[in-house]
């Protein structure tokens, strides 16, 4: 009897694990990949036929649409995502018109849940985060999109809006898109979100703060290796804070703003950065161009503000009080090894001009005469970029360009400056006119006038022992002494 009960239940198992292997199997089917518009026509009926781990890919063409991925852990990807050719991101368009946000990822989506390779546009909502909202602990991957023309027009986020979520916003550009009061381009309020490598550029918070970005409340964020330019603070009828970046309420030393390039923004206070009650860390950034029409073109440092700015460059901005860097009452900034205008107090700080390569063409690399180059903490360069233009080779005084100093650079000079001969030759390419012609720069004055003229003829006649070079500029080779 006992022998027979055992044939019985060995049956019963053996039936069990088979009905537990076809469930397995049923469930486990592999990655579907739907086409829009040629399984559905489409987005959102290309996601609400989707499983985890499907992908939709997306014919170029614009479509009408307001999304939302509804809890879906799939790829959402325009022909960018299989070939790598960047057109198809501006030729397959999502378009909001002008109806309520374009993409909505509100129902904590992992970061299984992807958008790669779209222009999202026409969004606008009296909500926030008119072009994305990210919402309820969705953390997505946001890659390779252009994200434009956006209006959140009460309220914030303009281009996008992060609130109790941590996505991965990499690889985009982010421009021309509004909010009424916080965070033109991008708008945070807790969460842990990654924003690394984007444009973001022409955005504007046309009442309140943040034109760039809004950082608000105890955020984990990283913001590193974007360029944020030409972002507004408008503050019209409001405040106007953080042209560029407008971090607030952010107690917890856990937002990182590093290697980024901020550049031309404008804000009433804090053209380029503004802290308020926060204390990121400032890390290997370019803050230049930057305006504030009240306080701090660089950077404000407002009250409860204690931020740790370490290796970064303030260079040419402007405000009619403290140009660069304003620390107002109650803020205690720890600066160390930057590269101040004007100067600043402070282990390692310097004040002298960075040497930027091209900077009217947007390259803020540094020449490698530069004397940020190995002047930042542990030997590194201060700034967001290293080396990008080659040695200044010239030897001082010579006027005609012929590598040698004689008598006919002073006859070539005197010729130039009465209108009968061709300038200099351009002794080094940088884009400061005044460094053109450095090596006619013989009394050391970083320009060339007729003094160096005058200057050369004395050296000739032995009233000045050498010639002098441009301090900003040092040659390779060594100056002519008697």
């Amino acid at each position: 009897m006992k022998r027979k009960l055992f044939k019985k239940g060995r049956i019963r198992i053996t039936t069990l694990l088979a009905l537990v292997f076809f469930l397995v199997a049923c469930t486990s089917v592999s990655a579907t990949i739907i086409n829009v518009p040629d399984d559905y026509s489409t987005i959102q009926g290309g996601i609400n036929a989707s499983y985890d781990g499907d992908t939709v890919l997306v014919q170029p063409n614009t479509y009408v649409e307001n999304i939302d991925f509804n809890g879906h852990n799939i790829v959402l990807g325009s022909l960018f995502l299989t070939t790598s050719d960047t057109s198809y991101i501006s030729s397959t368009i999502i378009d909001g018109n002008a109806a309520d946000r374009v993409v909505k990822f509100v129902s904590g989506e992992t970061s299984d849940a992807k958008i790669i390779g779209f222009t999202i546009t026409n969004g606008s909502t009296p909500y926030t985060g008119a072009g994305i909202y990210c919402g309820s602990g969705s953390n997505p991957i946001i890659s390779n999109n252009i994200i434009t023309g956006n209006i959140a027009h009460t309220n914030h986020g303009g281009g996008i809006r992060c609130s109790d979520s941590s996505p991965t916003i990499s690889n985009n550009i982010i421009t021309g898109n509004q909010a009424r009061y916080l965070g033109g381009g991008i708008s945070i309020n807790d969460g842990s979100p990654i924003i690394i490598n984007n444009i973001i550029t022409e955005n504007s918070a046309n009442e309140w703060d943040g034109g760039g970005i809004d950082c608000d409340g105890d955020i984990s964020a990283i913001i590193s290796y974007n360029i944020i330019s030409g972002n507004t603070a408008n503050g019209v009828g409001g405040t106007g804070y953080g042209g560029g970046i407008d971090c607030y309420n952010n107690t917890s030393p856990n937002l990182t703003i590093s290697y980024n390039l901020i550049s031309g923004n404008s804000a009433k206070l804090g053209g380029g950065i503004l802290c308020q009650n926060a204390h990121p860390t400032i890390i290997n950034n370019t803050i230049t161009g930057n305006s504030a029409s009240s306080a701090g073109g660089g950077i404000l440092c407002g009250s409860g503000s204690n931020p740790t700015i370490t290796n970064t460059i303030f260079w040419a901005d402007t405000a009619p009080t403290s140009s660069e860097i304003h620390s107002g009452g109650g803020s205690s900034p720890v600066i160390t090894y930057c590269d101040v205008q004007g100067g600043w107090e402070g282990e390692g700080n310097i004040n002298c001009n960075p040497q930027f390569c091209y900077p009217d063409t947007g390259n803020y690399y540094l020449h490698q005469n530069s004397c940020c180059v190995g002047a930042g903490e542990e030997g590194v360069d201060i700034g967001a970029f290293g080396v990008g233009c080659g040695g200044c080779v010239y030897v001082p005084g010579d006027i005609n360009g012929d590598s040698s100093v004689m008598g006919n650079d002073v006859t070539y000079g005197v010729r130039y400056f009465k209108g009968l001969g061709d300038p200099p030759p351009d002794s080094c390419q940088l884009p400061d006119e005044s460094w053109l012609y450095v090596a006619g720069d013989a009394n050391g004055s970083c320009s060339f006038t007729g003094s160096d003229v005058t200057f050369l003829v004395g050296f000739f006649k032995g009233y000045t022992p050498e010639i002098f070079w441009c301090p900003d500029i040092p040659p390779d080779n060594p100056p002519l002494t008697r």
